[in-house]
């Protein structure tokens, strides 16, 4: 079986998608892996499993969005666990 083919994407547009915020709040509100998963596009699948993982890895305490706009800290923090490896 091969792998999906993958392009770079900019953390900024990660942390805007819908995908990233649901598997953030799933996370901070406690809820399962989301059911419909296998459903969505590999691009979400992605983006969902990051806002997992930044929820747990931020302790659900850095908001990635403020109202509209991306958290600066948030961001500056997800670019450190990136570029660490703690998050894919």
């Amino acid at each position: 079986m091969s792998q999906v083919k993958t392009k770079g994407v900019r953390l900024k547009t990660i942390m805007y998608s819908r995908a990233f915020m649901l598997g953030y709040k799933e996370v901070v509100n406690g809820l399962p892996f989301n059911s419909d998963y296998d459903k969505w596009k590999s691009a979400d699948q992605w983006s969902y499993e990051r806002g997992r993982q930044f929820a747990i890895l931020s302790g659900g305490k850095q908001p990635p969005k403020i109202g509209k706009q991306v958290n600066y800290q948030a961001l500056l923090n997800y670019a450190e666990l990136n570029y660490n490896g703690e998050i894919i």
